[in-house]
């Protein structure tokens, strides 16, 4: 894997770098240690993002951290703007003042809570977001006076319209993965409880970020994900303690525990009794009422 290096991959001292392409491209899997912005105007591929891969059209935008991984694939003739900005660089472009979440573009781009997806502009954002590009491309190219002031007053506008999408589009998303998502998290933990699942490997099955569904899932049931998965192993756990007579041991292999103490102290502090206790108690009740 190829990896680019700020030190030697920018022109000059200012951090920034814009470039135009107009042709059918292929690049390696590479990461590098500064941000890269890949605006599609118009063509169609395929753009590989840490392993996920996106279909590319025209008025797509990625934005691509430092040290993520990823490559680019365009099936025929396209056009496409690539902007490279270090972190140094990227700090200097403030956005909003608190309480908002992003204090510069460095801050939106490394944002944990967004996973990194296509950004998808309305049709009035598309055209703005264009012409700023073009904009900044012709100011770096000319380098007429004050050309470096315009510059990042565009990149502040660019990342202020790219900010406000993200978070309209989230909070519009919040609404619908309530109702979409997570009932099918709900049917996911349920089918799989027993195998080696966290929050990160379920939001990989489902392309979001562990962080973004972890708190959905929380606002939305009160408990985190991990508390219902661990719920969901014990409720079955009563039910073969009572309904088989497999040890303890084997039991708590079954629904997935790692070890016998660990399950333990698990099935204690929900229940308040440990697994024989429960097991003794109901069997005897059982009995009682045969």
């Amino acid at each position: 894997m190829r990896i680019y290096r700020k030190n030697t991959f920018f022109e000059d001292e200012s951090g920034f770098l814009i470039k135009k392409y107009n042709a059918q491209i292929r690049t390696y899997l590479h990461n590098h240690d500064f941000i890269e912005i890949v605006f599609v105007v118009t063509g169609s591929g395929n753009h590989i993002i840490d392993s996920t891969e996106f279909g590319m059209t025209g008025g797509m935008l990625f934005i691509v951290p430092s040290g993520v991984r990823h490559s680019l694939f365009f099936s025929g003739e396209s056009e496409y703007y690539n902007i490279f900005i270090t972190n140094k660089y990227a700090k200097k472009i403030k956005l909003l003042s608190p309480p908002f979440p992003q204090g510069s573009l460095y801050e939106l781009v490394n944002d944990q809570s967004r996973q990194i997806n296509p950004v998808y502009l309305s049709n009035t954002d598309l055209n703005t977001v264009s012409e700023l590009i073009t904009l900044i491309f012709t100011e770096w190219n000319t380098k007429r006076e004050f050309y470096t002031e315009v510059i990042a007053a565009a990149l502040k506008t660019l990342s202020c319209l790219l900010c406000r999408n993200i978070q309209e589009k989230n909070s519009h998303l919040t609404k619908e993965h309530s109702a979409d998502i997570l009932p099918r998290l709900i049917d996911y933990v349920n089918i799989h409880y027993n195998e080696k699942i966290t929050l990160k490997s379920i939001a990989a099955v489902y392309h979001y970020n562990p962080a973004y569904l972890g708190r959905l899932f929380s606002k939305t049931y009160g408990i985190t994900l991990n508390e219902y998965l661990y719920r969901k192993k014990l409720e079955k756990a009563k039910e073969l303690l009572i309904s088989t007579d497999c040890s303890i041991a084997d039991i708590a292999s079954s629904v997935g525990f790692p070890n016998t103490s660990s399950f333990y102290n698990r099935f204690k502090t929900l229940f308040s009794l440990t697994p024989k206790e429960y097991r003794q108690r109901n069997t005897a009740a059982d009995r009682k009422h045969r």
